[in-house]
């Protein structure tokens, strides 16, 4: 299940876009009316936004895409203009899908769909780069050790990282125990904020 927030000016399509998404079983966290809504009330804690390329006020999806691609959050542009020039400044931007108006639930599936795979292939590259040298560990992780941190970050405990990956406990806290020392921090919380401040940068 993904987070999502809906950023669109046209009452009926928003209220669409709520019944359609929940009923693919993600959850919509927020929906705004304009650009500027958005940005003074968001506090980035989704998944997918799915943003409408012409809104209310002055600020346009196009300009909301660009913070978006600023925080490297996952985006996908709805609308009913189909003009080259504008389709061209869209996909420049980089959308992790496109769905036209009027849309149906399997053209929304399928962008989510794509948008959740594409999100988990690029996180799995982005954490490889920790099995070499890199500017967020003293020395590079072992592959034990990075299965652990995706675990840590997903907020297993000890025992459930143990039963996914059939090692001990003990054995969980003696890598756990590498993890803290490589990134030189002490706790799952520390951790946390520097790998999300180290993928940010």
């Amino acid at each position: 299940m993904s987070k999502i927030v809906i950023i669109e000016d046209e009452l009926f399509a928003v209220e669409h876009l709520i019944k359609v998404v929940s009923a693919l079983g993600h959850s919509v966290v927020g929906d705004f009316y304009s650009g500027e809504e958005f940005l003074n009330s968001t506090d980035w804690d989704f998944d997918i936004a799915i943003i409408d390329v012409f809104l209310a006020e002055k600020l346009t999806g196009l300009d909301v895409a660009k913070e978006m691609n600023k925080r490297f959050k996952s985006f996908v542009f709805l609308t009913a203009n189909k003009d080259t020039n504008t389709l061209k400044e869209a996909a420049s931007l980089r959308p992790s899908a496109y769905l036209t108006k009027p849309f149906q639930i399997n053209d929304v599936a399928a962008a989510l769909e794509i948008v959740s795979a594409n999100a988990e292939m690029q996180k799995n590259k982005s954490y490889l780069q920790f099995l070499t040298k890199n500017d967020l560990f003293t020395e590079p992780l072992t592959q034990r050790e990075l299965d652990i941190l995706k675990c840590l970050l997903e907020d297993y405990s000890n025992l459930e990282i143990g039963n996914k990956l059939f090692i001990s406990s003990n054995t969980v806290k003696y890598h756990v125990r590498n993890i803290y020392q490589k990134t030189m921090v002490n706790s799952r919380d520390k951790l946390r904020e520097k790998i999300t401040l180290f993928f940010q940068v």
